[in-house]
């Protein structure tokens, strides 16, 4: 009898903690909004052609092929970003190496990433290290994308091959690897208008994006939730990023530094800092790459 007591009693104390992190998860997501399906329009890794007209197209960065024989300094800071975007989606070879950190409370989780555009196929990989570890990869031909999941970098090698499409892929990240960048950039979400400076050879853009969930965020917050493991949208407090371009309107180099709120189970904010270095001779799949989708 006395033994029936205590495990009643266990029983109910066990009952009360689950009933109470239920409660707690319902308090802390209500009124927190899920992320919407968007409408989504595969990115063609075929050039685009047009000539010094900037490209405008909803919910999509705005593009500006810029003329032959003609500078940064020949243009408007917006349509210098907007050549930029337009050099690198119609490049048919670079490669970058993304680095960075993310903190949060007392964690900081460390950021590391590549992704490669050969002509008509592609890589991505991105991982983040700390006390959360997470990482994927992602092959794309022109078809398809065959994409892995795992809990660190370490385990890629062995975590099986699911073959998605574009769509399914862009609903989980928001961007492909061949895009320029995951943020949306154009005149409707410059918080403040770019600014431009010739530092040496290079020009340094200086840019603070909208962080409403409609404007700089629209894409890019799919990627955050997703690598966040949640449903919840995060919410931006700022987006700011610098390009680094040479003369010809290359990319060589994005740092950003970002803002946000992630809810899963609990509220936390982020502060991530990252820089992408872009390069565009010598570009070739990593070895393990080539020797899984290639060879």
């Amino acid at each position: 009898m006395k033994k029936t007591k205590i495990f009643l009693i266990i029983s109910l104390i066990i009952t009360a903690i689950g009933i109470g992190i239920l409660m707690f998860f319902i308090i802390s997501t209500a009124g927190k909004k899920k992320i919407e399906p968007a409408v989504i329009t595969t990115t063609s890794m075929a050039p685009i052609d047009d000539s010094e007209k900037l490209i405008k197209t909803p919910n999509q960065s705005d593009l500006f092929k810029p003329k032959a024989g003609k500078n940064p300094t020949d243009y408007k800071p917006n349509e210098v970003v907007a050549a930029s975007l337009y050099t690198l989606i119609n490049t048919s070879n670079f490669m970058s190496t993304t680095t960075g950190e993310s903190k949060s409370l007392f964690v900081t989780q460390k950021i590391e990433g590549t992704r490669v555009k050969m002509e008509k196929l592609a890589y991505n990989m991105s991982a983040s290290s700390g006390l959360v570890n997470t990482a994927f990869d992602a092959f794309f031909n022109d078809t398809n994308c065959q994409y892995r999941k795992t809990d660190k970098i370490d385990n890629l090698a062995k975590t099986e091959v699911e073959v998605i499409g574009y769509d399914k892929y862009l609903e989980k990240y928001g961007h492909l690897p061949m895009d320029a960048t995951g943020y949306l950039i154009n005149e409707e979400t410059y918080k403040v208008s770019p600014t431009i400076k010739k530092i040496g050879d290079d020009y340094v853009i200086s840019i603070e994006l909208d962080p409403a969930s409609d404007k700089g965020p629209y894409w890019y917050k799919r990627e955050i939730a997703t690598n966040a493991g949640t449903e919840i949208e995060p919410v931006f407090h700022y987006m700011k990023l610098k390009l680094t371009i040479d003369s010809k309107f290359r990319i060589l180099k994005i740092e950003a530094d970002e803002e946000y709120e992630v809810n899963k189970i609990i509220t936390a904010t982020a502060n991530t800092k990252y820089t992408e270095v872009f390069s565009y001779e010598n570009v070739d799949f990593p070895a393990d790459v080539k020797e899984k989708y290639i060879n």
